[in-house]
């Protein structure tokens, strides 16, 4: 085999490694957690989601960074969190979403601190994980399958237990199209429109009214609430949020995350094959977690090629209560729904059902 040869081979062996990793990085999008349960049964503290808007910027600019962290609690103050960008892209033999050196748990004084701040992207980003280089010894960053490169910005909470809680949230970058031909370039500049998060609501249908003597309708619909006042402290639980009303112990809820049509995205994209613009539409996918009961599809996907614009699942409530519950006492059980798309942003909305005998008397408070 010739040197040449070994060195086209090494190039190509890079290039793969380097799109799995990419692959791999969408796939769980926020990095931590991984989706490996297939339930979205929350047992322990996790962080769920990290949101950032606008969710594509370009060196320099400011994003808005938001964590949703949850438990068998329901949602958790993040107050004392600190949020740091990765200064290195990884190494192709690294098969984590983040560098070995990112993924310490070392504070830094840079380190913002809140449950939700403001960051600004980094300057060298697009040369530190997109597609510039310094110098033609280097090697670019490999796109996403939708063309997109990320900046990761870790998230680092204390918890109860010997580690803290960490997870990787990633910003679209702007960047200049690479590989590309002038005239590609310049198209690419003038048709492509910067990611946006999508927007979405829950439809629930089976409740039962929340007072004996109501007669409410049997579906509700759940939108992202406003963000409350939650305690400073590490892992506290925050206020809960009011029922949207009531479901009998083993009864189902039938769940339906409804988008409108522009909110799975029309964008332009250069097809390395065919080296020419084109556009394509963004895929959504929608994740379940609660904090007690069983969701039938926890993730529901829809491809680019779909144009439906809503994933339905189903939610049956606990028939046992929690071991520390008291069984003569309504369950409060909060649901989760978070919506992502194929470009790497996302939006969450989550609710609160009471579980109870449909001639119990509920209370509406928290």
């Amino acid at each position: 085999m010739s040197r040449r040869t070994i060195i086209a081979f090494a190039a190509t062996l890079r290039r793969a490694l380097r799109a799995l990793a990419a692959a791999q990085t969408i796939a769980l999008c926020t990095c931590v957690p991984s989706f490996d349960d297939d339930i979205g049964l929350l047992t322990k503290p996790r962080v769920i989601d990290i949101a950032f808007e606008p969710p594509e910027a370009a060196p320099g600019e400011r994003v808005f960074a938001t964590a949703t962290v949850a438990s068998q609690l329901g949602r958790i103050s993040a107050q004392g969190a600190r949020w740091s960008w990765c200064t290195e892209s990884k190494r192709p033999w690294e098969n984590t979403g983040v560098s070995a050196e990112c993924n310490r748990l070392n504070p830094q004084p840079s380190d913002v601190v809140g449950e939700a701040v403001a960051l600004t992207v980094p300057t060298q980003s697009c040369s530190t994980f997109g597609p510039e280089v310094a110098s033609v010894r280097d090697r670019p960053s490999d796109p996403d399958a939708t063309g997109g490169y990320y900046a990761p910005v870790r998230f680092v909470l204390s918890a109860d237990g010997p580690e803290p809680l960490m997870a990787f949230g990633f910003v679209r970058i702007k960047c200049a199209l690479a590989n590309a031909s002038a005239d590609a370039v310049k198209a690419f500049a003038k048709q492509y429109a910067p990611n946006e998060r999508p927007q979405f609501y829950v439809r629930v249908h089976g409740l039962h009214p929340l007072r004996s003597n109501s007669h409410d309708a049997d579906d509700a619909i759940a939108t992202s609430p406003p963000d409350g006042a939650s305690a400073t402290s590490a892992l506290t639980p925050r206020e809960p949020l009011p029922p949207i009303g009531a479901v009998a112990p083993g009864a189902t809820l039938h769940l339906r995350a409804q988008w409108s049509e522009h909110d799975a995205e029309t964008y332009a994209w250069f097809d390395p094959a065919a080296r020419a613009m084109t556009e394509r539409r963004e895929s959504i996918r929608v994740r379940w977690f609660v904090t007690a009961g069983n969701v039938q599809n926890a993730q529901v996907s829809r491809d680019e090629r779909d144009g439906t614009t809503w994933a339905d699942t189903s939610w049956t409530a606990p028939t046992m209560p929690r071991d520390s519950h008291d069984p003569r006492e309504p369950l409060g059980v909060q649901l989760f729904a978070i919506a992502r798309d194929s470009r790497g942003a996302s939006a969450v909305v989550t609710f609160r059902v009471t579980v109870a005998q449909p001639n119990d008397t509920v209370s509406t408070a928290p």
